[in-house]
């Protein structure tokens, strides 16, 4: 593991990239980026490292505050597990679109094509973009997160309600809400969510020690059902993303899944 090497690739990436994508907004100076990443590999060096994102370099969406460039909120924690913000990603105005594209600082390009330009998504689409990352943090209220994944060919992940704190997010809807994380990998977005998924005493909506106590103590032996809406299916949808929809239900289902396909009645 050459927590420098493979840092100076990513970035040198962002730097090549980001004129053409606009993914970030605002990037944070290469010496504090490496300032952080030689604590990070002396920690690697010793054996030492603070958790599986010690070194990583983390994008986050710019409707996350920060102060004096030091990211509060959600990735505050982050930043104390070792993982390095590098910037700040474009997002639709107030987190209201699906496309990011904003009067201030322009559109986001998808990454997919470097070619002819497409839209990259949204309202995260700077996060989903910001592909030189290993992780993003965005925002999710109706599909903010999960849309531009899907746009970008990365993963995107809505956590439920109240397990990540929203402390210093930029409020689009209060009662759906959630910060949720984009990655190159599930096994990146999960260790990433298990060190955010804690109660925030700052954060009103975060969900308390307690009902997390009584999730972890569910029964995971029980049978669990997912619904799947007969809507998801609707003719317009191309053959090609027909077919994985379908491997992902029967992946699901050889992984022990019940699957129930229903029609939602209006």
């Amino acid at each position: 593991m050459n927590l420098l090497k493979e840092a100076k690739f990513q970035l040198s990436q962002i730097n090549k990239l980001n004129g053409y994508l606009n993914a970030f907004v605002n990037l944070y100076k290469k010496s504090y980026i490496f300032e952080k990443l030689d604590e990070s590999y002396k920690r690697y060096s010793q054996g030492q490292l603070l958790s599986p994102l010690d070194g990583r370099l983390v994008a986050i969406k710019d409707n996350i505050c920060t102060k004096d460039s030091y990211t509060t909120c959600s990735s505050y924690i982050l930043k104390e597990a070792g993982a390095i913000i590098v910037g700040k990603t474009n997002l639709d105005e107030f987190a209201i679109g699906t496309s990011t594209i904003n009067d201030l600082f322009g559109p986001t390009l998808n990454p997919m094509d470097l070619k002819v330009p497409r839209s990259s998504g949204g309202s995260s689409g700077g996060s989903a973009a910001a592909v030189s990352a290993d992780i993003s943090l965005g925002t999710d209220t109706g599909g903010s997160v999960r849309h531009p994944a899907s746009y970008c060919n990365c993963f995107g992940f809505k956590p439920s309600y109240g397990l990540i704190s929203r402390w210093g997010v930029v409020t689009y809807s209060n009662s759906f809400d959630t910060v949720g994380i984009l990655g190159k990998t599930v096994e990146r977005i999960r260790e990433t969510f298990n060190i955010l998924n804690v109660y925030d005493p700052k954060d009103p909506t975060s969900l308390s020690i307690n009902e997390r106590l009584k999730i972890k103590q569910y029964d995971k032996n029980k049978q669990i059902t997912i619904g799947i809406p007969l809507d998801f299916n609707i003719s317009k949808v191309s053959q090609n993303l027909r077919d994985i929809w379908k491997k992902a239900i029967k992946h699901l289902e050889l992984k022990g899944f019940n699957t129930k396909i229903r029609h939602h009645q209006i």
